[in-house]
């Protein structure tokens, strides 16, 4: 496993060890591999040790927000992270934080291993020690990361902490630290042109924020977007009908990494008018197969479905409607694209 120990809050530049190798890289050059531990600055993700004996999540995390906003959070908005050995071992982190991480890691297409430098080097030494410019106060007491500032406030002996170098880095074991595994499968990165190969992952990627956003607020009578897990695995079915799906999360991610030599003009020309479509007109569903996208669509009443097909043949999209139905809700109405 590789190791990345970021050297400042806004995540742009760190020391990068591969081996017995240790240099300084941009977070940009580093290689797109699930093998890498990412080591953040505490102040972007707190490391919280909390001991308890409480069985339920909820509990336990509003517990720990509730501690730390009050020590140096604002208590708002405001998410635990749980580590991947269960224990006492716990993150929090803020909403600028999250935001900061989903852009420094969306070019990454796999989960992302991360850590707090207060919990790294709590684990790798078991003494205090000096790295860069940061004391790392384990001993004897809950691990605290202060500044040179803060620490020489302390009435303790700078000499009998123990400087660590980038070379020490080289000799850690990191195969049994604890992490928090990142998940970097995003609206993000799902529309960013450079990951994005074939039409089938502009249609997941449309599910997603459909859901999401909440565009579709529909009555459950309508049992084709209950599930969306299942509804996925079905158009990814369809375009792909030799493949065995297992996790659909997964395989999406992989067939992200593996497609980048496609033509993306009919990517483009969907993105554009799925993109249009949703700021005008509730999406109840869309399919892609052979250069043609289907779009379901929930319209009011008869006028506004006439208007918003007169606006689409006005902007020379090649459009027919399939099919339409009316129903208490209004009028749903299937629209074909030719592309």
């Amino acid at each position: 496993m590789n190791l990345y120990i970021f050297k400042d809050a806004h995540l742009i530049e760190g020391i990068y060890i591969n081996g017995a190798n240790a240099s300084i890289k941009l977070i940009s050059e580093i290689p797109d591999s699930p093998q890498t531990l990412f080591v953040l600055p505490n102040e972007l993700l707190q490391y919280v040790c909390f001991e308890h004996d409480l069985k339920n999540k909820k509990n336990i995390h509003a517990k720990i927000i509730n501690d730390v906003s009050v020590l140096k959070f604002s208590s708002t908005n405001l998410e635990v992270l749980e580590t991947k050995k269960e224990r006492s071992d716990y993150f929090v982190i803020g909403e600028a934080a999250k935001k900061l991480l989903k852009k420094t890691f969306s070019r990454f297409n796999h989960k992302i291993l991360i850590t707090s430098d207060s919990l790294f080097f709590n684990e790798t030494f078991n003494e205090n020690i000096k790295f860069g410019n940061n004391f790392y106060l384990t001993k004897n007491i809950d691990p605290v990361k202060l500044t040179e500032k803060s620490f020489n406030l302390l009435d303790s002996d700078e000499t009998k902490i123990q400087k660590i170098t980038n070379k020490d880095l080289t000799n850690i074991n990191l195969e049994n630290l604890n992490f928090y595994e990142l998940s970097t499968f995003d609206l993000q990165s799902l529309f960013d042109l450079s990951n994005i190969k074939k039409p089938l992952i502009i249609l997941l990627s449309l599910f997603i924020v459909l859901y999401g956003a909440g565009l579709i607020n529909i009555n459950s009578n309508y049992s084709q977007i209950n599930n969306m897990n299942a509804t996925l695995t079905s158009i990814y079915q369809n375009i792909y009908p030799n493949e065995e799906v297992s996790d659909i999360s997964r395989d999406i991610q992989n067939k992200i990494t593996v497609l980048n030599t496609e033509d993306k003009s009919d990517l483009k020309r969907s993105l554009e008018i799925l993109s249009m479509v949703s700021q005008t007109t509730k999406i109840i569903e869309a399919n892609y197969m052979d250069q043609r996208l289907t779009i379901k669509c929930l319209f009011k009443n008869d006028a506004e479905e006439s208007i918003f097909i007169n606006q689409q043949n006005r902007l020379n999209y090649s459009v027919s409607i399939k099919d339409s139905e009316s129903n208490p809700l209004g009028k749903i109405t299937t629209i074909n694209y030719d592309l």
